[in-house]
């Protein structure tokens, strides 16, 4: 983290706080993203491109950074049969921490 923007990370992250329920964090490294984009005042927009670190509503000049957390929508029944049969490596992950895992009993 660059030093000089050291008050700008903090204010971010104090403002990106894990959701609750299932959810994921991006490592943005500055990859490509397609987002649709629906700000707070209802303009809606799309972004195709590289770097998208912050976002500035075009039509309420409103300024927002881009967070790194996603939600999750769990999927059961056939729903997840179709995601598996669609997206067959999605699901594919390098490694799980076990929840349970240090949790003493009481």
């Amino acid at each position: 983290m660059r030093k000089e923007f050291k008050n700008l990370y903090d204010h971010i992250e104090q403002h990106d706080s894990m959701p609750n329920g299932a959810c994921g964090s991006i490592q943005w490294k500055g990859t490509d993203v397609c987002m649709d984009i629906h700000c707070v005042c209802g303009a809606q927009a799309h972004f195709d491109g590289d770097f998208l670190y912050y976002y500035e509503c075009a039509h309420c000049g409103r300024l927002f950074a881009v967070g790194r957390w996603v939600r999750f929508v769990e999927l059961s029944g056939e729903h997840a049969d179709e995601a598996r049969t669609l997206y067959p490596k999605t699901a594919e992950v390098w490694r799980v921490a076990d929840p349970t895992e240090g949790v003493e009993d009481e």
